[in-house]
């Protein structure tokens, strides 16, 4: 039995701290038992150092006693800096990545980098390059780029499963649709898919159970969902999304379900605008909800994403107050400022060179002039934007 505490006595600390607040809160580890999902006999081993508890049941054993989102951040914090379990390590990556928590990850992936398990090292390699792209410091082309240069080995099928949603997510920030839906899994046969896959190359669905697999596969659904819905094949959408949406362990990752629901949401847009704005608006709720600075971003890119279906379709024009510019330049044609309008999508132009796909349409309304919704389709579809491709190609004759 010394022994076995002795192996467990990285963590213990700070289990005896919480076990401490847990009294003083009147918290008994039968209620942490029902809370963590495991036996009584379990949580026992826990806090008496004779088993090493993992780092998710870590996670919420400390949410459970704790209200204070810092308290919890500085447990998790500590925890992974006192952990000698490489697969709390691992799974650690994986929960800030997922959770949008940079400073968990920064933190882990650092220390990971030169731990003694080979395992470690090479998952905090990976993760260094979704910590970079979270901080807007390695996006895009230059993501691809990066990756395609990397002599990062990836080893274990967790990572080569992750170097492929990796790849995917270049091609996703640029926009360019025509590689992701070549590149992510088809959806029919998966049997077949996985009977014909090598050792080589491993899928999601070969992954072992657990929270990686987990946070992997609606990772995967989110990209197969945002390929399918730019290359207009609505039917796999809403397949896709009501999977996801279905599974109760999509409550574990706010931010990959909030996309569900808005990229759900943009595929009723043609159909049931109603329905449209509902599912959108559920997307900001969810990730409100949380209550954590970390989903900024993405909230503020399904606002974008609302006040666009909005402002196209003139619903509640004197509401909106929309913070992108090219949505300030749509909102000012809408309510026939046109001049206006004009002006911020010059602007637009003269500060980042050119248009998207959006603002060549939005001059197109401006004007009316037919040059630049031909325009419009053209940047859509260059990229594989078949959905939105749509919109403009409603004010040319002879394409509907």
């Amino acid at each position: 039995m010394y022994r076995r505490v002795r192996f467990s006595m990285d963590t213990l600390s700070l289990l005896i701290e919480i076990h401490s607040d847990m009294k003083k809160k009147g918290i008994t580890s039968n209620q942490v038992k029902d809370e963590l999902n495991v036996s009584s006999g379990l949580v026992s081993q826990y806090f008496s150092g004779a088993t090493k508890i993992s780092f998710i049941n870590f996670v919420k054993l400390v949410r459970y006693v704790y209200e204070e989102e810092s308290l919890v951040q500085e447990y998790m914090l500590r925890f992974c800096k006192a952990t000698s379990k490489p697969l709390n390590l691992c799974i650690a990556m994986e929960f800030a990545s997922s959770q949008s928590n940079i400073e968990l990850l920064n933190a882990v992936v650092t220390r990971g980098k030169s731990f003694s398990s080979k395992m470690v090292r090479e998952w905090s390699l990976h993760y260094e390059f979704l910590s970079e792209r979270a901080q807007g410091k390695l996006v895009g082309k230059e993501l691809f780029k990066t990756l395609s240069k990397s002599t990062i080995k990836s080893t274990y099928a967790e990572m080569k499963v992750l170097k492929s949603i990796i790849l995917m997510y270049s091609f996703s920030d640029m926009q360019e649709f025509t590689s992701l839906i070549k590149t992510v899994p088809y959806l029919e046969n998966k049997q077949d898919v996985l009977e014909d896959q090598s050792e080589e190359e491993p899928t999601v669905e070969s992954l072992k159970e657990g929270y990686f697999k987990d946070a992997c596969d609606i990772r995967m659904k989110e990209l197969q969902l945002v390929a399918n819905l730019m290359d207009n094949n609505i039917e796999i959408v809403r397949e896709i999304g009501q999977g996801v949406i279905q599974k109760e362990i999509s409550k574990e990752f706010p931010r990959f379900l909030a996309s569900i629901y808005e990229f759900l949401g943009i595929s009723y847009m043609f159909e049931d605008i109603f329905i449209s704005q509902v599912l959108v608006q559920k997307a900001i709720e969810i990730l409100k909800n949380e209550n954590a600075d970390r989903f900024n971003d993405k909230i503020e890119e399904c606002q974008q994403t609302l006040d666009f279906i909005q402002i196209n379709y003139e619903i509640d024009l004197d509401k909106i107050n929309p913070a992108d510019l090219g949505e300030k330049a749509h909102l000012a044609i809408k309510r026939g400022n046109i001049e206006e309008g004009i002006q911020i999508l010059n602007d637009i132009k003269k500060d980042k060179g050119s248009w998207t796909g959006f603002q060549w349409y939005y001059m197109g309304l401006a004007t009316g002039e037919e040059y630049y919704f031909l325009q419009s389709v053209l940047c859509f579809e260059q990229r594989g934007n078949k959905f939105y491709a749509q919109i403009p190609k409603r004010f040319i004759k002879g394409y509907l």
